[in-house]
């Protein structure tokens, strides 16, 4: 009996020995993995931090000037809208854009007659025109 309890002890010396010396390869495998997660964490945070902010940079390219296209004959205005103003001529109704940055208004035959309102156009005012479709228009108000 005295045997088998001393084999009994070197097995277990046997086996504890085992067990420590596999102890160190798990801690370092733990410490491993921890300092590869840290680093990931690191690296993707810093190439990631700016990634929700929004290009607000607009590229533009200017192509050649537009020159507005003269109207030969005059239009009367027949209505206007807080969207629209119409208009009528020999070809039929015009719609234009009630927009003050889009249309312009001059009281006189030229861009060198002063200025006047949008809002200062009345139903059965006749002008004369220019306008880039869809972009802008100058209104020439007779006197």
């Amino acid at each position: 009996m005295l045997e088998a309890n001393k084999n009994n002890e070197i097995t277990t010396e046997q086996t504890n020995k085992k067990r420590r010396s596999f102890l160190p390869v798990v801690v370092g495998l733990a410490v491993f993995l921890v300092i590869g997660l840290a680093a990931l964490t690191i690296y993707f945070i810093a190439n990631n931090s700016g990634s929700n902010q929004r290009n607000t940079t607009v590229s533009t390219q200017s192509g050649p000037a537009v020159t507005p296209v003269k109207v030969d004959f005059p239009y009367t205005v027949k209505s206007i809208t807080l969207a629209v103003i119409v208009l009528n001529g020999e070809n039929g109704d015009l719609t234009l854009s009630n927009n003050p940055n889009m249309v312009t208004v001059y009281k006189g035959a030229t861009e060198a007659s002063p200025k006047i309102g949008i809002q200062d156009l009345k139903i059965g005012d006749t002008v004369n025109l220019e306008f880039v479709p869809g972009e802008l228009a100058n209104l020439f108000l007779a006197p």
